[in-house]
């Protein structure tokens, strides 16, 4: 993955934008306006670390940021494939198909005007050589960040766990 394309790209979802491609809501309904005021990408090991701030999200739109993110960093898309995806003309499909999994992504906090910023970017969980999964040790003034892993043999990102079916039920198994 590259990363320093990842961050060309992330660059074009800064500011003020209508983020109508990357999200199901209904522009109709409630506006698709979001101030993003930062995205953060991170090396930690092979977890690649994901920060948005913003003002609000829309529904899928952090899941389709990341996604479209992911595909850069596979150069699957150019960086500058991100400004053209927030345009009206591709309102539900491009960003919708390459939408991240749920599993690896969440709310890492709510900031108000006058609360401090959230600290380092660090993962929730940590991987290890073996691409065994444990949680890391607390640390303060530090907040997760969403966490996903470098294939190995190089190729895909992935999330950081997968969700496995199996005809006898479902599980969670390390990725």
């Amino acid at each position: 993955l590259s990363l320093d394309a990842m961050r060309g790209a992330a660059s074009a979802f800064i500011g003020m934008k209508d983020f109508r491609t990357f999200t199901d809501d209904e522009p109709e309904e409630k506006s698709t306006r979001v101030l993003v005021e930062s995205i953060e990408i991170a090396e930690n090991g092979a977890l690649i670390l994901i920060r948005v701030q913003g003002s609000h999200f829309l529904w899928k739109m952090v899941r389709r940021m990341v996604g479209v993110l992911g595909a850069v960093g596979r150069n699957e898309l150019d960086p500058s494939d991100a400004a053209r995806l927030l345009s009206d003309e591709h309102r539900g499909s491009k960003p919708a198909a390459l939408a991240a999994p749920a599993a690896g992504l969440f709310l890492e906090a709510v900031l108000y005007k006058g609360d401090s910023e959230p600290g380092p970017i660090r993962p929730v969980i940590t991987i290890g050589a073996d691409y065994s999964i444990r949680k890391p040790e607390a640390s303060r003034g530090s907040l997760p960040a969403a966490s996903f892993w470098r294939d190995p043999s190089g190729g895909t990102t992935c999330p950081a766990f997968r969700s496995t079916r199996q005809r006898s039920g479902s599980d969670l198994e390390a990725a």
